[in-house]
């Protein structure tokens, strides 16, 4: 983790969302630990982290999510503001279709 990257995500918990690489004996086994957060695995690994605060998504009555990629409309879908920033191809065609 990187010296700038270190306190913002000790401060929101973004560790805990991040994909988690496999270790047995001490070294990395390149397979994944849990839910990788790809896809629709992004959506349970924010409701693991929430769920250890006390919180649901429900709680909150808006929420953002920021992405170039149509990998991402899992969650995009999820959220009460989707915000499609420098967008693929792709996710700019699904982005200009839904608004």
């Amino acid at each position: 983790m990187s010296a700038a990257a270190g306190p913002v995500t000790r401060a929101t918990g973004a560790a805990k969302r991040a994909t988690t690489p496999e270790m047995t004996d001490g070294r990395y086994t390149s397979k994944i630990s849990g839910v990788p957060s790809f896809q629709a695995g992004k959506i349970t690994r924010v409701e693991q982290w929430l769920q250890t605060t006390g919180k649901t998504r429900a709680d909150f009555e808006r929420s953002w999510f920021y992405s170039d990629s149509p990998n991402d409309l899992p969650r995009m879908e999820v959220v009460t503001d989707p915000v499609a920033t420098n967008p693929s191809d792709n996710l700019r065609a699904v982005a200009t279709d839904r608004n």
